[in-house]
């Protein structure tokens, strides 16, 4: 058996000194930081829970009487537009100019508006209920509606990030396909046609609208 040396023993005695010490951490009076964790969860998970809650409240109302006016109001305040819009247009952020941004997260509002819109003339009379929240991590979360009626049954998937205090949706994926992925591949292609022109983009967008 090999002699422990005095570093080797001053090193074991240290660590046993640390595993003393947060077992008493864990043990003693204070919250455990596991517990705080879990409950710092439990929070934010019924915040997310809320927020969905009433995103369905109010598409239930458009699902019963469409309108560009409510569709709008309900990307006003759930949709993280201009993080979404510079996702969808990629490395081409960059390069574009002040004027040229505020032109493309104008229209880029306006397909989205359409798209929503679209769908709650689609499915006009059935109802969205929450079905779940979960991977809640830091700024990240995701959460789901159930959009029931009778031709339809389908599950919508929010991709949620936090924005100061409150959560924002950052994508949605509809029969396991985002939304926010398939506008990207779209506007790449057009920039590649275009020689990298957001005005290509903009009116390609707006022809859809």
């Amino acid at each position: 058996m090999e002699i422990l040396t005095r570093a080797t023993i001053g090193l074991l005695r240290t660590l046993g000194l640390c595993l003393a010490l947060g077992a008493s951490l864990v043990h003693g009076a204070g919250v455990p930081a596991y517990a705080e964790t879990q409950a710092d969860k439990a929070t934010e998970k019924a915040v997310v829970a809320a927020f969905i809650e009433k995103l369905n409240q109010e598409s239930n109302a458009l699902l019963g009487k469409p309108s560009p006016d409510g569709a709008r109001a309900i990307l006003d305040w759930a949709f993280d537009v201009p993080a979404m819009g510079q996702y969808a247009l990629g490395d081409a952020w960059a390069t574009a100019s002040e004027a040229q941004r505020a032109a493309y997260l104008k229209a880029f509002e306006g397909v989205l508006v359409s798209a929503y819109l679209r769908n709650m003339r689609t499915y006009r009379g059935a109802k969205m209920i929450l079905a779940g929240v979960r991977n809640i991590s830091g700024t990240r979360a995701t959460a789901a509606s159930r959009l029931v009626g009778r031709n339809v049954d389908k599950v919508w998937i929010w991709r949620m990030r936090k924005d100061g205090a409150s959560w924002r949706i950052a994508d949605v994926m509809i029969d396991g396909r985002s939304a926010l992925y398939s506008e990207k591949q779209d506007y790449r292609e057009i920039l590649e046609a275009n020689e990298g022109d957001i005005g290509a983009v903009i009116a390609f967008i707006r022809r859809r609208t």
